[in-house]
């Protein structure tokens, strides 16, 4: 059985890198590049809209200071996961400044959505210094922050402790190469047939990504109208209803089983002495030390606030 994955990235609005800073900023519309969330927070509303009409649940990834800032608590009841602190690109941060903004981020989503069991780099930037810290630091061990090379496989595989879940590339019918990214069709640059006609060609799992504030606001185009809106929602159903249709299960990442081992929250399997989250599964890229007892970081403390994080 083939699982279709939704994922989205709740994060500032149109986010941008500023020169100089760690922290990312939003597109200038004229008033600058301070961040903006308002997008976020009414694309955040329109995407469980159309989750709960298509009857699944998604894998949502909160950036932490948006999980402040915007109404995050109704996201509840799906997966949730993190997406750093300011939408830093952690590759570039050294090591003290990279625990920091997992810390930042892991205690901060925890108070106001739920405690995450995913991850997911800002700009897909990671490498196995990142993967080995999240480990580490927050306890998560899913993360799904790589592409797959077109033609590659799909499915789950091991970096070390963690359980990679793809986000694909293929090539469509006319040979360009298309990303499980929906960010094209919302910025007029692709249809929903092609997101299926590319869910036709896999052999394995899906996981198929998106952005909060996308569902509101065009990169190139601005804030949509609530016509637009309508129409890029439905859009959305679209893609996800024709997947379904090819028999795609829908699932989340946080919900994951291995077939040869039951897959345990970081809670779960720091109360157990057993070896190895997913023994069976051979590493892809494994780095790092020997797999060990993984012990969950509980309570974290949030180095901002000094508060510990809600479980």
């Amino acid at each position: 059985m083939r699982r279709l994955y939704f994922t989205a990235d709740v994060d500032r609005d149109v986010n941008v890198q500023v020169p100089g800073k760690t922290a990312a900023g939003s597109l200038d519309r004229g008033s600058g590049d301070s961040p903006r969330f308002s997008s976020s927070d009414r694309g955040l509303g329109i995407l469980l809209d159309v989750l709960d009409d298509v009857g699944m649940k998604g894998t949502l990834f909160f950036e932490g200071r948006t999980a402040e800032t915007i109404d995050s608590a109704r996201a509840a009841g799906h997966c949730i996961g993190l997406h750093g602190y300011d939408h830093e690109d952690l590759a570039q941060l050294d090591d003290e400044t990279l625990r920091d903004v997992l810390l930042a981020s892991m205690c901060s989503v925890s108070d106001r959505v739920g405690r995450p069991i995913c991850f997911r780099a800002p700009y897909m930037s990671s490498d196995e210094r990142v993967v080995r810290a999240v480990c580490d630091v927050t306890g998560i061990r899913k993360d799904s922050s790589f592409y797959t090379d077109i033609g590659g496989s799909t499915s789950p595989y091991a970096i070390g402790r963690m359980l990679e879940f793809p986000v694909p590339k293929a090539r469509d019918s006319s040979g360009k190469v298309i990303a499980a990214y929906l960010w094209p069709m919302h910025e007029g640059k692709r249809k929903p047939s092609d997101y299926v006609e590319m869910a036709a060609g896999i052999d394995g799992d899906l996981v198929l990504a998106d952005h909060s504030w996308h569902m509101a606001e065009t990169r190139e185009g601005g804030p949509m109208g609530p016509e637009w809106e309508r129409k890029n929602a439905a859009a959305v159903a679209e893609v996800l209803e024709g997947i379904i249709d090819l028999g795609f299960r829908p699932a989340a990442i946080g919900r994951f089983r291995c077939r040869r081992t039951s897959c345990r929250t970081s809670r779960e399997a720091s109360q157990s002495p057993r070896r190895g989250m997913f023994p069976g599964l051979r590493s892809a890229r494994r780095t790092g030390p020997p797999r060990r007892h993984i012990s969950c970081p509980a309570p974290c403390r949030c180095p901002r606030s000094g508060r510990p994080a809600r479980s």
